[in-house]
């Protein structure tokens, strides 16, 4: 009777094995360090210049529409991150729809991708790494002590030296433009970088803390690199030396020229 109930149970375990594996294999079942999820993950593949698979390298998602508030804000500029297999291949099986940033950091090089939204299809995004680049230089300012950059669109950031100087010396290729902050925590833009592979570039720039007043927004660079970014959407507040009043306005389109402005 014993020997009996023992093979009845070992049945009805294997049978429950095989039905759970089929399961798992007829509905995708994947795992990609963000826990189990059934359907579609979103497949992004890291390749060399040769068209070889990198594995180990560490893929990073930013929403892209919220940089510039999360950076500002100090919150996190990742969405989700995940470290490529032996394939190349990194899975994330829980992310949102949305416009991403991705930014790729490997050993032996990098990359960033602007634009990227998620794939309904299952279809797996090819990311080409290139050798890093470098970017030092000074900041200067005489209406304020600049003490952080930030690339543009990126979770790049370095700290500015006392006397001004700052150096990137692992950074993709591409063109981005430094988001500059104070020792005040006021923001402020400089000019284009651009980088290029395993090949170092200097940039030193005088830069102004006090020129983001509602004057110069009207049509200005700055407004134009702001609201590609932050899509209409940063309140920029902005304090009155009387009586200390301060009032807060919105980046907006349909400035001079068609532009963006404050509302």
């Amino acid at each position: 009777m014993k020997r009996n109930r023992s093979r009845q149970a070992a049945f009805w375990l294997l049978l429950f094995s095989v039905l759970h594996a089929l399961y798992c294999v007829n509905n995708s079942v994947v795992d990609s360090g963000g826990g189990l999820d059934i359907g579609n993950p979103t497949k992004i593949s890291v390749v060399d210049s040769l068209n070889r698979p990198v594995a180990h390298a560490s893929v990073k998602i930013l929403p892209s529409e919220a940089w510039f508030t999360n950076t500002f804000s100090g919150n996190d500029l990742i969405a989700d991150s995940a470290t490529t297999d032996k394939s190349g291949l990194a899975l994330f099986d829980s992310l949102a729809e949305g416009n991403y940033n991705l930014q790729v950091d490997h050993a032996s090089g990098g990359a960033f991708i602007r634009g990227y939204r998620k794939e309904n299809s299952g279809s797996v995004t090819a990311i080409t790494i290139r050798r890093y680049g470098s970017v030092s230089g000074k900041i200067s300012s005489d209406s304020g002590t600049p003490v952080l950059i930030t690339m543009e669109g990126t979770a790049y950031s370095t700290k500015v030296n006392q006397d001004g100087s700052y150096a990137f010396s692992d950074i993709p290729e591409g063109e981005c433009f430094p988001v500059i902050m104070d020792i005040d925590s006021q923001w402020t833009f400089a000019h284009t970088v651009a980088v290029i592979s395993s090949e170092a570039s200097v940039n030193n720039e005088e830069v102004s803390f006090g020129s983001l007043l509602i004057d110069d927004f009207e049509d200005s660079a700055n407004t134009r690199r702001v609201g590609r970014f932050v899509d209409y959407s940063y309140i920029y507040a902005m304090h009155e030396d009387v009586d200390s009043a301060s009032a807060a306005y919105r980046i907006v389109s349909g400035g001079i020229g068609g532009g963006n402005a404050l509302e």
